[in-house]
């Protein structure tokens, strides 16, 4: 048996620790290539991490994304004829599908996010697409689900946050809070830096703001406009969750893992994101445990009491116990699927 791990994205890093230390442990050898995309290549490295990186991104146009991921599609079929993979292994990689099926290997494939066109790759027949649960009932669920699919209960951040010994928030006397601006190369997302800019400013009135930026485009544009500010710091290297639970009053991002992340984890979190929201950022809201607005002032009230999570401390458990109950049934089908 030999697993394919394809990382086509930062939070994938994240996502895959639990099951490549679970794949060590248990003896089974495999794989892993990564895109050059985001931070994901820092990461995977500093996990230490045998890893080959194979392509890069197609830039913000449908074509370039287009263009870019027929590129790497053939690229990622070549170098694996020569790795033999059993079995291909992805968190919302659209090329894992595509390609295990052009080796003829079987996959298994997850992804949460109901809007995302390349599900559609996970109706290939010879694999299983994982979903939560919540997302099974979405008006966009009907275009991608296939008799190949099946469903966990709660959010993907569970499933990996569940086998982690994470330490608990530990904010200090002086309130530190975390901003994550958004993806200016997503599709999904019209960038607006000015508006990111009025939410620091207004984070800035609360506390000493840490800036965790997604390439060095934006650390270069932030870090010229608070060039003079104080209580404002542009983080230059890679931050993990770990550091941001050590300092973190509060967190405050575009949406997507990193939000979803903090929330079950008990950080004060606010969703600034600005699509529709995806049906586990609702689950997560009628919990209790997340923040949905644009409104920098409802943004500030919120944040203005720091208690206000404590009270859902008990979903958040629940929704761990059901992540690594997802884990395992995952890693059965990955187990059995790969021939073990």
């Amino acid at each position: 048996m030999k697993v394919w791990i394809d990382l086509s994205n930062s939070p994938h890093v994240a996502f895959m620790r639990p099951f490549v230390r679970k794949f060590v442990d248990d003896g089974v050898a495999f794989v892993i290539t990564a895109r050059d995309y985001g931070n994901t290549i820092d990461l995977a490295a500093a996990e230490g991490w045998e890893f080959h990186v194979v392509g890069g991104h197609g830039g913000k146009s449908a074509l370039g994304k287009f263009l870019a991921f027929l590129q790497r599609t053939g690229s990622l079929a070549l170098f694996l004829r020569r790795h033999r993979p059993t079995v291909a292994f992805s968190q919302s990689s659209f090329y894992s599908p595509l390609v295990a099926r052009i080796l003829g290997i079987p996959f298994v494939y997850t992804n949460d996010n109901e809007f995302a066109k390349g599900n559609l790759l996970g109706r290939l027949p010879g694999g299983v697409s994982v979903y939560p649960s919540s997302l099974r009932t979405t008006p966009q669920a009907s275009f991608f689900l296939g008799r190949n699919s099946c469903f966990f209960d709660g959010v993907k951040e569970a499933i990996y946050l569940s086998q982690e010994k994470t330490v608990a928030p530990k904010p200090g006397e002086k309130p530190v809070l975390y901003y994550r601006p958004e993806p200016w190369l997503a599709q999904y997302h019209e960038a607006s830096p000015e508006f990111s800019v009025d939410i620091v400013r207004t984070m800035q009135t609360l506390g000493d703001v840490r800036l965790v930026c997604r390439d060095r485009a934006q650390r270069n544009y932030y870090q010229e406009i608070f060039a003079n500010a104080d209580n404002v710091a542009v983080i230059n290297t890679v931050v993990t969750l770990e550091d941001i639970l050590q300092q973190a009053s509060a967190f405050v991002g575009s949406g997507g893992t990193m939000c979803r992340e903090l929330a079950l984890l008990g950080v004060p979190t606010v969703s600034l994101y600005t699509g529709e929201l995806l049906s586990v950022d609702r689950a997560l809201i009628k919990a209790g445990l997340m923040r949905h607005t644009r409104d920098p002032m409802e943004m500030k009230a919120f944040l203005n009491r720091p208690d206000s999570q404590v009270a859902h401390n008990a979903s958040a458990d629940a929704m761990l116990r059901l992540g690594a109950a997802a884990f395992r049934e995952i890693c059965r089908r990955v187990y059995a699927l790969g021939g073990r």
